[in-house]
């Protein structure tokens, strides 16, 4: 399913008719650019799937002051979503905190970070895809108007078939930076489905 069969599996769901070009200049193709890429990324983050996750050595910042019990402060990978685990040459975990300047870790030596990142949307699963096309319906059912579709229905089917998109990849493990969800909040996620701990909306 590609960005395109998303965004119509979308507009089904709000009884709307299809788009045929996402790259047009109409109002509705820049919206529904905006909804499927902020709700894309929120998703992606919300979970570590096996098929999103990179590992890379994180680069010292010198010139920042760790916080109290770190000892320095790394780089976020660039392009990283949500961070996963920090460790050493060893393999042995490293605590770390997220910062607005970066990571503060309570180590000197070399360190590497796993964590999640933008993919492209063919490399996901078929169930992300179709938890993402119900999640975006219901970011779109608030500006649709008489559809006789509900948004507490869009949602209960959203959880339902993310659900089942999450426990397909595996256990969730809870994600540890700080992000964006599609109202530009930030939010730390620390729940099975809410990176905000307070459930999708």
């Amino acid at each position: 399913m590609s960005k395109l069969e998303v965004c119509n599996q979308a507009l089904l769901l709000v009884k709307q008719p299809p788009v045929f070009d996402l790259d047009a200049t109409s109002s509705q193709s820049r919206t529904l650019n905006i909804i499927y890429d902020r709700s894309y990324a929120h998703l992606l983050s919300s979970h570590y799937f096996n098929y999103a996750l990179k590992t890379a050595e994180l680069v010292a910042i010198s010139g920042v002051t760790p916080f109290v019990g770190f000892s320095s402060v790394r780089a976020m990978p660039q392009g990283a979503l949500s961070l996963k685990d920090v460790v050493d040459a060893d393999g042995r975990q490293v605590k770390f905190r997220i910062g607005a300047d970066g990571i503060h870790v309570t180590s000197g030596d070399i360190l590497y970070a796993e964590y999640t990142y933008t993919i492209d949307i063919d490399k996901t699963s078929p169930l992300f895809r179709t938890a993402l096309a119900y999640y975006m319906a219901k970011q779109m059912i608030s500006s649709v108007t008489a559809t006789g579709v509900t948004q507490q229905l869009l949602n209960a089917d959203f959880l339902e078939h993310w659900g089942k998109c999450v426990a397909h990849d595996g256990v969730h493990e809870d994600i540890k930076l700080v992000n964006q969800d599609v109202y530009g909040q930030s939010y730390l996620a620390n729940s099975p489905y809410a990176p905000n701990g307070r459930g999708f909306r």
